[in-house]
């Protein structure tokens, strides 16, 4: 699969974070259009791995793909994966996929992915990837 590095959200990006339960994407997409409506052709899709092990001793972990009218204005949840226990992350491995899902048609400009955490936050480790491709990937 060739990905765009423009269309990354997150490589390889640490899921430890001093004490936040919440940690953004390190890259934003900037579609540089008020209302970028895809349509009805060939869905985008986005996909969420863990490229490390995510290893924790509690808690669980939802992936959230946000998006927003401005630049570093609110984010609103377009899409969201399952609640991932501890006990389920710990049983996957590298490449467990967190969260693959066509973006929906309507979204805003500015789009990114929300890593959220409960408990247990310093214990969490693990990377992730995500990024944008024009296919859904084989399980």
């Amino acid at each position: 699969m060739i990905i765009d590095s423009n269309n990354v959200f997150s490589d390889a990006q640490s899921l430890v974070a001093s004490n936040s339960t919440d940690i953004a994407s390190t890259n934003i997409i900037d579609w540089e259009v008020a209302d970028p409506n895809l349509g009805g052709g060939t869905p985008v899709w986005l996909n969420v791995n863990a490229s490390a092990k995510i290893e924790g001793t509690a808690g669980s972990m939802t992936v959230e793909l946000q998006s927003c009218a401005t630049e570093g204005g609110t984010y609103a949840t377009d899409v969201a994966s399952k609640d991932w226990t501890n006990a389920e992350l710990e049983a996957g491995a590298a490449g467990l996929q967190l969260l693959t899902v066509p973006i929906p048609r309507d979204h805003k400009r500015f789009m990114k992915v929300q890593y959220n955490k409960t408990d247990q936050v310093c214990d969490v480790t693990g990377t992730v990837e995500a990024y944008l491709t024009s296919g859904a990937p084989r399980p």
